[in-house]
């Protein structure tokens, strides 16, 4: 039992310094102005993650007046506003950057405008509310 505990402690040791190299070092500043074309490939509630061209994280876009116009599997050129995944305030509370993290999603933007670029990409397949682009859609 004692070499499986000093297993696990090692593989979270490395886990959360692959954590702070890869994606905590990623500077998001709040307000800043993105214009990014890139493809959306999942749809989870209102928003939807949208892959920048050649970027290897997600971003999470939501419309400022409700569900989100884009549609997964297209192209886009999208403008808004980025927004960093809130840490946890105290103890208990769900840490939405780290599940960010685990679900490759960097930051948050809130679109300002959009213009559709033609089909992209299939969209990849996922749990809970993210859903499939239809064949032939």
């Amino acid at each position: 039992m004692g070499l499986l505990a000093a297993a696990l402690a090692m593989w979270a040791a490395i886990y959360l310094f692959a954590y702070e190299r890869e994606y905590a070092g990623v500077p998001v500043e709040a307000g800043r102005a993105m214009v990014m074309e890139g493809s959306v490939e999942a749809v989870s509630g209102k928003s939807v993650l949208f892959r920048p061209d050649g970027s290897q994280w997600l971003y999470a876009v939501s419309s400022r007046d409700g569900a989100c116009p884009l549609e997964a599997g297209e192209r886009y050129r999208i403008k808004g506003e980025a927004y960093p995944l809130q840490v946890p305030c105290g103890p208990g509370i769900f840490d939405r950057e780290r599940w960010g993290y685990l679900h490759g999603i960097i930051a948050g933007i809130r679109l300002d405008e959009y213009c559709r670029n033609g089909p992209g990409p299939p969209p990849c397949s996922g749990k809970g509310r993210l859903r499939m682009m239809r064949p032939g859609r």
